[in-house]
């Protein structure tokens, strides 16, 4: 654990990737915000869910990163959203399980995706007593967001 700067974070995430150059990356996220956590952990769930926003996301892909948690909240909240293809609702129970897609049949191939990526972040935030959870319209895109706690001690997101 360590304290850093998410929004550094981020943009380390975006320039390792080559993300900007896939898609306009739209990042709203107060100066100064820093997280207690693993960097690297959150790093990597943080590029689970923007490589998946830009690889399921339409032309022009717009993605947008954005921190959205009151000051009174016991958790951080991050969000990433992407104008792609969505989920369908009855499906969104069983995208964090591994070697699951919204339509296996169809996305593995198309997008080339095995179904281990979201299965992967959403472990790195339980391990810090978090979740990310997820809402969807088909063919509109989908908004996932990370739960983190402010306080490491006080335990986990409700």
């Amino acid at each position: 654990y360590s304290v850093f700067s998410v929004k550094e974070c981020i943009e380390t995430v975006i320039s390792t990737g080559g993300y900007s150059a896939s898609a306009a990356v739209i990042t709203d996220i107060p100066d100064g915000l820093t997280f207690d956590a693993d960097a690297v952990r959150i790093g990597g769930a943080i590029d689970s869910l923007l490589s998946n926003a830009i690889a399921y996301s339409r032309p022009p892909r717009q993605i947008r990163i954005w921190y959205g948690s009151t000051a009174t909240s016991p958790c951080h909240e991050l969000s990433i959203r992407d104008n792609g293809i969505g989920i369908p609702a009855d499906l969104l129970g069983t995208i964090f399980e591994p070697f699951q897609l919204a339509d296996s049949t169809t996305l593995s191939r198309k997008y080339d995706r095995i179904g281990l990526s979201l299965s992967i972040a959403q472990k790195y935030l339980q391990m810090h007593g978090g979740y990310i959870s997820v809402q969807s319209v088909v063919n509109e895109g989908s908004t996932f967001t990370l739960h983190l706690p402010k306080d490491r001690s006080a335990g986990e997101c409700p």
